[in-house]
């Protein structure tokens, strides 16, 4: 369980704010969905009626007259229209199901094999639908054979076990509309993994994990000499044990044990927070890789169990996308007890290449851990410069803004001092870049 939070006296948070905030559309849209009428329609039913009434029963202006009755008689069929072809659609889709869709990736449009009837027959409709849970998907529908074809496009990691769709049915001229929800359970799961750019190519995250592998029984002779063996051809007469020469008159030397590393288990972890996508795609390209070795762990914020199979540390890196109250290495501490009972760790912490709460924490167990933590920070265009106002508006924030080149500077000079092995990763190019040219403009190695 995540731990208790306490707050100070007076202290109070904007969180519960911001969710009342977000709900407010959705309640907004819960409550006018089934209204037929848009507020055009709703404008042009009204100015229908008065202009019907005043310049058509009081002045007998029969051109007026004729323009309202047809203004009214397109906002009574669009309405008509669109309700029957909604209570149609209702029933058709009501018991639909998303089909083979079991993982995707972030950032990647993907079909989910469910389809619905586009109504082309109905005159005046256009139907179309989105996701309203989970949020972060962005929906879109495709012809395909008479029918819709329903493509998304997730923007964010994330398990997710249920989906409600709502679809919404209107007219051409935007007189009439009519929502409705149909809710579904995924089974299994939908699991949506992180976008990895090209992290696969960096030669840096084949080598994350660090320390010895598990002892091999043939090491080189390196050890204190401890063992014994028979005198051979070539063997130097000052290794020759003469007291067991004495003893049982045989030729015994001394030679070196044979060295063994010691087992070093490799402990990851995942600090979730804002913009955690491009570090959760580094964890997800260290265990697909091999890249942790034989023997390792993955743990995340707001996550309770560990992983130490392939398929389980996806599931667990998916899962640590959704809102949780554990984040910025809040739950490291705990997933440090859970493992430092299986021998020598070394632990491995994936982490925005940003300042935030995580870098206290981290700094705080790394005093205590000097030499046995590893850090790597990774981001998307480090040291890119924010595009400026006109930019942003020509390509609607299409843009990213960049991480600051000095933001994570800082957290490289705080860590590194606590003896930190730290390694800074641009996902995009899926290179290290090095801090010491920043100075000279970013570049990376």
């Amino acid at each position: 369980m995540p731990p208790a939070r306490s707050l100070k006296p007076g202290a109070w948070s904007l969180k519960p704010v911001a969710s009342l905030l977000r709900r407010i559309p959705q309640v907004a849209r819960r409550v006018v969905d089934p209204v037929p009428l848009t507020p055009l329609g709703l404008i042009v039913a009204a100015g229908s009626a008065l202009c019907w009434h005043y310049m058509g029963g009081q002045r007998s202006d029969h051109v007026l007259t004729v323009v309202a009755q047809v203004g009214a008689g397109l906002v009574v069929l669009s309405a008509l229209s669109v309700s029957l072809a909604a209570l149609r659609l209702w029933r058709l889709v009501r018991r639909a199901r998303t089909l083979g869709l079991t993982m995707t990736e972030a950032d990647r449009p993907v079909m989910t094999g469910m389809t619905a009837p586009s109504l082309r027959f109905t005159p005046l409709v256009r139907v179309s639908w989105g996701w309203e849970t989970p949020a972060g998907f962005d929906v879109s529908q495709t012809p395909l054979g008479g029918r819709l074809a329903e493509l998304v496009v997730p923007s964010r990691r994330g398990l997710h076990e249920r989906v409600v769709r709502r679809f919404v049915v209107e007219d051409s001229l935007g007189l009439a509309r009519v929502g409705f929800r149909v809710p579904e359970t995924l089974a299994p799961a939908l699991r949506v993994l992180p976008s990895v750019g090209l992290l696969r190519q960096s030669a840096v995250v084949s080598t994350l994990a660090g320390g010895d592998e598990l002892p091999h029984p043939l090491g080189t002779l390196e050890g204190d000499r401890l063992e014994l063996r028979r005198h051979g051809h070539g063997d130097p007469a000052r290794l020759i044990v003469w007291k067991i020469f004495g003893r049982t008159r045989r030729l015994m030397i001394r030679q070196p044990e044979r060295a063994l590393a010691r087992a070093h288990s490799v402990a990851a972890y995942l600090v979730t927070g804002p913009a955690d996508e491009p570090a959760a795609a580094a964890a997800r390209v260290a265990v697909e890789t091999g890249a942790l070795g034989t023997n390792w762990v993955l743990g995340a914020d707001g996550v309770a169990r560990d992983a130490r199979r392939e398929v389980d540390a996806l599931e667990l890196i998916a899962a640590s996308g959704a809102e949780h109250e554990v984040t910025q290495a809040a739950g490291f501490p705990d997933f440090m007890a859970r493992n430092d009972r299986h021998g020598t760790v070394r632990y491995l912490v994936f982490a925005p290449a940003r300042g935030g709460d995580w870098v206290g924490r981290v700094a705080a167990i790394a005093a205590r851990r000097r030499g046995m933590i590893d850090v790597v920070l990774v981001g998307d265009a480090i040291g890119r410069p924010a595009p400026g106002r006109w930019l942003r508006l020509v390509l609607r924030g299409g843009a990213p803004a960049g991480v600051k080149a000095e933001d994570v500077e800082r957290v490289l000079r705080r860590l590194s001092a606590l003896g930190v092995h730290l390694a800074v990763i641009d996902r995009p190019s899926g290179k290290l870049v090095n801090p010491a040219q920043w100075h000279r403009g970013v570049k990376v190695a």
